[in-house]
């Protein structure tokens, strides 16, 4: 997995939702505190997210989708949910969403 490397895979992990198809932004690999850390990417603003468009990323279902809160995922957990990659941010977008 690369840095800004969109997937989706169906997660748990997502607040107030059993498991469903998330989008994820990768961010980096495990070190010695945090598993692979991705960031949600979510229909809704929650204080300040970045937004995302349909028009540059039209693999997303809405015409804007923002990019937020951090995720947390084991080597195991991502083996399982078998992500699917369907993109890539651009650095632009990259550099304001982290």
């Amino acid at each position: 997995m690369d840095l800004g490397e969109i997937y989706v895979w169906d997660t748990d992990k997502a607040k107030g939702y059993d498991i469903r198809q998330k989008y994820h932004v990768y961010i980096c690999e495990p070190d010695w505190q945090y598993e692979h850390t991705f960031l949600f990417v979510s229909k809704a603003n929650y204080n300040g997210d970045y937004p995302i468009y349909h028009k540059d990323y039209p693999f997303l279902s809405l015409e804007v989708s923002y990019v937020g809160d951090c995720v947390f995922y084991s080597d195991a957990e991502l083996t399982a949910s078998k992500p699917r990659l369907l993109g890539k941010l651009t650095k632009a977008h990259l550099a304001r969403a982290i």
